[in-house]
């Protein structure tokens, strides 16, 4: 079997400034654009390029432009704070195979040295042993998968009861963390058009996503009803007959004006989407099936699809209703 091949710089590249060229490089630019943005040598610039695209977040293009991949940029904004580009940096660099081998031999109890000679075995690198363990340790420490004394803040999976999965999707659940998901997700134009009881409701629904998922759907069920109502009253349309989110959905979507006339306030997809949302909120509020009296099991993975979907649209809803723009 041949060696899969890497590359890594030539010197040790922080990670502040290694996401800084990539935010950089969202939307494109050259290496001479990146040195006058960092103000630092050609060869360090060159070496976080080496790292990043490596990595996987940039990709080189014709007429020696660099440009930020889709998947690394969505979850980025140019200027992002300095946790977010810790935070993306990990969740790409945990992708990066060879140094998910180092970590693992480092759990398994060898030293840095030692992993770094048995990674190496199954990769070929453009730099010396010695070289690939310094860089691989001082990310690992920026992460926070590794201590100051080179031992692992993390531990192996081992598959455990599905009741306990929320011990698996542990996360940051501080209600600032929360909150500042949400300005990312729904951008800060939605996240401030929704009035305060929708974003309690939201902040709610996620919170109690692992450990109470029926409450869970209720919350963010109420959320996306209350916004469905606004929309109706910012169009002078009168919902107070209608009961639950599909009701009021199917009055957005299809309703006459003053001279009979039928016609949408919202598009087809996010009516039919509204009406997902409503059977699925009927399912964990009512919990039996109504034909068969079989009793539904509300999953934590399941609430947590919810909460997103109603998140997302929300921010479509806004979008077409307020810019006539069709986004998802």
């Amino acid at each position: 079997m041949n060696n899969r091949y890497f590359e890594l710089p030539s010197m040790t590249i922080s990670i502040t400034f290694l996401m800084d060229v990539v935010c950089r490089c969202i939307g494109g630019a050259t290496l001479q654009n990146l040195i006058d943005y960092t103000n630092k040598s050609n060869a360090y610039v060159k070496g976080a390029l080496i790292a990043a695209t490596s990595i996987g977040m940039v990709s080189y293009q014709n007429q020696n432009q660099y440009i930020t991949t889709k998947e690394c940029a969505s979850d980025l904004t140019t200027t992002p704070a300095e946790d977010l580009k810790i935070e993306v940096f990990r969740s790409w660099l945990q992708k990066f195979e060879p140094f998910m081998l180092f970590i693992r031999y480092i759990c398994s109890g060898d030293s840095p040295t030692v992993a770094t000679r048995k990674t190496t075995s199954f990769f070929n690198c453009n730099r010396p042993v010695e070289s690939i363990e310094k860089i691989f340790l001082i990310w690992g420490k920026g992460i926070g998968v590794l201590d100051a004394d080179n031992q692992p803040c993390i531990s192996m999976f081992h598959p455990i009861a599905l009741e306990n999965t929320e011990f698996l999707r542990s996360e940051n659940e501080d209600d600032a963390s929360i909150r500042l998901y949400l300005t990312e997700t729904l951008t800060s134009e939605v996240f401030v058009w929704l009035d305060h009881a929708e974003i309690e409701e939201l902040v709610s629904s996620l919170k109690k996503r692992a450990t109470d998922p029926r409450a869970s759907i209720e919350c963010a069920g109420r959320a996306f009803e209350d916004v469905l109502r606004r929309i109706a009253m910012t169009q002078n349309l009168d919902t107070k007959k209608q009961n639950g989110i599909s009701q009021v959905a199917n009055f957005l979507y299809s309703h006459r004006d003053s001279d009979g006339k039928t016609y949408s306030s919202i598009l087809s997809k996010q009516y039919n989407i509204s009406q997902a949302i409503g059977d699925i909120r009927n399912m964990a509020g009512h919990s039996k099936e109504a034909k068969t009296m079989e009793r539904w099991e509300i999953s934590a993975p399941g609430a947590e699809a919810f909460a997103q979907m109603v998140i997302m649209l929300i921010k479509s809803l806004y979008y077409y209703t307020s810019h006539g723009q069709y986004i998802f």
